[in-house]
């Protein structure tokens, strides 16, 4: 009985003190869900109590952490239950590595948009997306290693470490493409070939830098920077090479260059009266970059070794200069004081630059009283090629300026590849052609060498290697030339100054200005009386007349050929200054100059309007 009791006392002080333990609770989440399991995952355990969880991962899953109510990284996990608590497993994906070798030239493009070419850890599951990208010049032959396929792009499941190779070999260029082929090509101007290699998938590289060129004839020539430059008329085939493959194209050089038109050579307005002008300029060429002239005269400019485009800067510059100071010189009795608008303009409507001539014209005339032959332009084989008929007849052009290059002295004298290198070919400082009145000009005034079209026009001959200087001097002779024709007895007796015998200055003459003492005796500074600033035929106001009475005019248009090496600053030069000075003393447009007992006509009207003064039988007074 005693035993009996004793168990009861100790059953029941037992759990007397087991209701006193405060319990606590233990919850366990999973993340993700699909991650794995926590054992035990829940249970209430007294205060104090140890707990051992054990996380067990999924497949493909691996343990990463504990966070919440306990945190760390060990597996299993004892947690003191001081407390009630909440802890998360966490889980994650295993990772695998993806090696990609590279064999040939090319990179592989992964769907994350990122070049791979050594190693990259994906999670597992994912599907990577590669593309093979090859270099120029090679293409992609396949994937060996752990997937072994021709597939692109190749879509990979990540579930294990893979290593990939991605093989690209280099392909053949099979045939050669030119891009911009040629139908005709002008002498002096280059083009540089595109050349593509077309490889066996189509695809293409640029070889323009690596071709070879040559040319069948001397009418192309190939430059050290692959540029060919036409050199002489003809046609050529063109042969490009790379390695062992060709191609070729066949091209026209052409002659002839057709210039747009320079706004600073197009009419200004001004002028009362438009003068079209047709510009040719004859630049002789071997290989289509070099003047092709053996010397330059002494003195002169020096174009020994020009090149072509330095000779073309040269010659539009100097017709800039030669356009203003003609027109500025139709300004009557203006003397630079811009109060006078010009009573001509200018206006080129061609400007043409010719690179071979046929030049087997041959002129009978004299020399020192003794019978010579001439060479010269062609005229009617190259007016018909340039179509000058349509300028004159259709256009209204009334001059002609051509320019060409000497051998030796002046006139224009050449010596040319495409003709007998040592004969003499003469260029009139002016020439005429008119179905009225002939050849009136400062010429040998052959009957047949220009071509004689429904209206008058002049050919004026320029000396490339001189300037606006000398080609304005032509211009001189051809105004004394045509109001002589039209009174010579008023122009010689009573304007210009003949000779130094003459002893009354007035207007002066192409050579002489009033205080001359010998031909082109423009700059003498000796002064002498003139009333060429107040010129009649009666007479009119005499001044002291120098050098400096049109040397120190000032103009407003450029008289600096800049374009050039060695430019000609025509400000200073005194027979351009005397020209302008000298033409703005003629009689120009309401001139009110008396003479006998009725007033001067235009005399700029008579020698522009040449057809209509000589139909209407004009005289140079009213």
């Amino acid at each position: 009985m005693k035993k009996t009791l004793l168990a009861l006392a100790i059953l029941f002080l037992f759990a007397a003190c087991k209701k006193d333990i405060p319990q606590k609770q233990l919850i366990v989440n999973v993340t993700p869900i699909i991650g794995g399991s926590v054992s035990p995952s829940t249970g209430t355990y007294g205060m104090g109590t140890s707990v051992q969880i054990l996380a067990t991962p999924s497949a493909e899953y691996i343990f990463k952490e504990w966070t919440g109510g306990y945190i760390g990284n060990t597996n299993p996990a004892n947690i003191i239950m001081d407390a009630d608590k909440k802890v998360t497993c966490v889980f994650e994906k295993r990772q695998y590595p993806l090696s990609l070798t590279i064999v040939g030239s090319g990179t592989v493009k992964e769907e994350i948009f990122k070049i791979a070419s050594a190693s990259t850890n994906y999670t597992s599951g994912t599907t990577v997306r590669l593309t093979p990208q090859p270099s120029e010049g090679y293409q992609f032959r396949g994937w060996s290693g752990d997937n072994i396929s021709s597939t692109t792009p190749l879509d990979l499941v990540i579930s294990k470490a893979t290593n990939l190779i991605c093989t690209f070999e280099k392909m053949a260029i099979t045939s050669l493409k030119i891009e911009n082929p040629l139908d005709s090509l002008i002498i002096s101007k280059k083009h540089k070939y595109i050349v593509k290699g077309v490889y066996t998938d189509g695809t293409t590289i640029d070889l323009s830098d690596s071709i070879k060129i040559t040319s069948a004839t001397k009418a192309v020539n190939v430059l050290s920077d692959r540029n060919i430059v036409g050199a002489q008329s003809g046609n050529v085939k063109i042969s490009i090479t790379y390695n062992n493959l060709n191609v070729s194209d066949d091209i026209q050089i052409n002659s002839i260059e057709f210039i747009p038109i320079d706004a600073k050579l197009k009419s200004s307005g001004k002028g009362k009266l438009t003068v079209p002008v047709v510009i040719i300029n004859y630049l002789p060429t071997i290989d289509g970059v070099l003047l092709d002239m053996q010397r330059a005269p002494d003195g002169y400019y020096d174009l020994y070794n020009s090149t072509l485009e330095r000779a073309k800067a040269k010659i539009f510059a100097d017709k800039i200069v030669e356009k203003s100071a003609i027109e500025e010189g139709t300004r009557f009795r203006d003397f630079a004081t811009n109060k006078t608008d010009p009573y001509i303009s200018i206006d080129v409507v061609g400007y043409i630059n010719v690179y071979e001539l046929d030049l087997a014209f041959w002129i009978k005339t004299t020399s020192n009283g003794k019978p010579v032959d001439m060479k010269t332009i062609e005229y009617f084989k190259l007016f018909e090629r340039l179509n000058i008929k349509n300028y004159v007849d259709n256009l209204g052009a009334k001059e002609i300026w051509i320019t060409m290059f000497p051998k030796d002295e002046y006139p224009s004298v050449i010596k040319n590849n495409m003709a007998d290198v040592n004969s003499y070919y003469g260029l009139p400082e002016s020439n005429m052609s008119s179905p009225l009145t002939g050849d009136i000009s400062n010429s040998y005034r052959h009957p047949k060498d220009l071509p004689i079209y429904s209206k008058t026009y002049v050919v004026y001959g320029d000396a490339g290697h001189r300037g606006a200087d000398t080609d304005l001097h032509n211009r001189g002779h051809q105004i004394e030339a045509q109001l002589s024709y039209i009174d010579n007895s008023l122009i010689w007796g009573k304007a210009f100054l003949p000779t130094s015998t003459i002893k009354e200055f007035r207007l002066g003459n192409c050579h002489w200005p009033p205080n001359a003492t010998s031909d082109y005796d423009y700059g003498n500074k000796v002064t002498v009386k003139s009333d060429i600033a107040s010129w009649q035929p009666s007479g009119g106001t005499y001044i002291d007349v120098n050098v400096d009475t049109w040397l120190g005019k000032n103009y407003s248009f450029p008289m600096t050929a800049t374009n050039i090496v060695g430019e000609s600053n025509y400000a200073n030069d005194a027979q351009v200054k005397w020209f302008i000075y000298w033409w703005q003393s003629i009689p120009g447009l309401n001139n009110s100059i008396s003479y006998n007992n009725t007033t001067l006509e235009n005399w700029w009207d008579i020698f522009y309007n040449w057809d209509d003064a000589i139909k209407s039988k004009k005289k140079l007074y009213k």
